[in-house]
This record gives structure tokens, sequence and C-alpha cells, in this order.
């Protein structure tokens, strides 16, 4: 029976030990238990009472859903236009019920996603450049941005979260080259990717709430 996560002080135990793979449909398949060497040991008193400074051994879990989905990408001007009420639908669309809000104790008490915050970002991000390259006043950007902007240490933190994500997901999948420019869009080439659908159904069945859209 793997062991629940807990509140501490300082946040919430991780699950010590072993390596924890758990399926889209909640059921665990397994848990690895590492044995330890026999050169852990507790630091101990003179009294024999570990004195705070045990070492645990470093966690490693699967991603949850793993990924196994080919795919293949093509460009999408619904998501790289500028925002408009047919974007922002688009990309409203993306978020899970509860947006991204999940209870499960086994794995967290409470998983946040960031996209909210990017999303947001995405609006300001494009009336700041459009206001730097002069161009005309846009209705729609202005409204928006007048109410999602957000602050300046905000957007930076949004920012370095993504490339922190990206870094994380450390995508290996390979693009073809065109031998003319030397270069690549990443469109055409198959790739092997998340199940987004998996993922969105994972989060909305776990969901903490039923909220809807990004921001």
């Amino acid at each position: 029976m793997p062991r629940r996560l807990s509140a501490s002080g300082s946040g919430y135990e991780e699950l010590r030990g072993g390596k924890e793979e758990v399926d889209i449909h909640g059921a665990h398949t397994h848990t690895h238990m590492r044995p330890r060497d026999e050169n852990e040991h507790e630091h101990e008193d003179g009294n024999g009472n570990g004195n705070g400074n045990e070492h645990h051994p470093i966690i490693t879990r699967e991603t949850i859903p793993p990924g196994s989905t080919k795919e293949t990408w093509y460009p999408n001007t619904t998501f790289s236009m500028k925002p408009t009420p047919e974007s922002e639908e688009a990309w409203g669309s993306l978020m899970p019920v509860g947006r991204g809000f999940i209870y499960r104790p086994e794995i967290a008490p409470i998983v946040k996603s960031v996209s909210h915050g990017l999303r947001t970002s995405y609006y300001d991000l494009h009336y700041q450049i459009a206001r730097a390259a002069g161009a005309p006043p846009d209705p729609y950007l202005e409204q928006k941005s007048a109410h999602t902007h957000i602050e300046t240490a905000h957007q930076k933190h949004c920012f370095d979260y993504l490339r922190r994500a990206i870094m994380c997901a450390a995508d290996t999948n390979l693009e073809y080259v065109d031998p003319v420019t030397d270069d690549t869009t990443g469109w055409g080439s198959e790739r092997v990717c998340r199940s987004f659908e998996d993922v969105k159904g994972w989060a909305e069945k776990w969901a903490n709430g039923t909220g809807e859209g990004i921001a």
C-alpha cells in the first residue's frame, strides 16, 4: 500500500523510497521500493533519537499519463493570431473543467496548472508589442488588456516558468531540416507525444473544482 502525502510545516511530504506508477484510470500499477544501502543510516543523537537530518533516497516517478501518441504538427493560425473572441474561445477550450486544479492524495493534495498565467501574459504581451511597434489601437486588445493586465513581476514569473516547463519536457523528437535553407519549422515531422486529451480527461477526473476557461 503506497504511503499517502501528508501536510507538514514546510509543505507536503513526498512519497519516500521509491517510484510509484499510476495509470490514467487511477489504479496503482506498482511501486518500486529501493532497498536501503548499507552505508545509509539515520543520524542519531546520544539517546538514539533521530536528529531530523535523516538521509532519504531521491524519488523518481513516471509522468502521468505517459506519452505514446504519434502525431504530426501543422500550423494553426487560430492560436498564433492576435487575440480575438475566436482565439480566446480556442485557448479556453484547452483547459479542463477545474482549470487544472486537482485533488489526489496519492500524488499531491493540490496541483495547479500554470496555463492561466501564460494565457493572461499572452494578452498583455500582444498589447505591449503592438504599442512598441506603433501599431494602430486595436479595440479588442485595448479592452482585454485593461481587464487582464498583470504586474511585471508576475509576467516574468510566467515566462520563466514556461522556460522551465520546456526544459523539463526536453522534447527530443527529430524534425526535418530544409536542405536549401538549412532550417526547420517543426511542421510536418512525426512526433511521439503525450495524449493531450488523456491528460485533460485525467485532470477533469480528479478536478478540485468546476471552474472553466483560463482567466
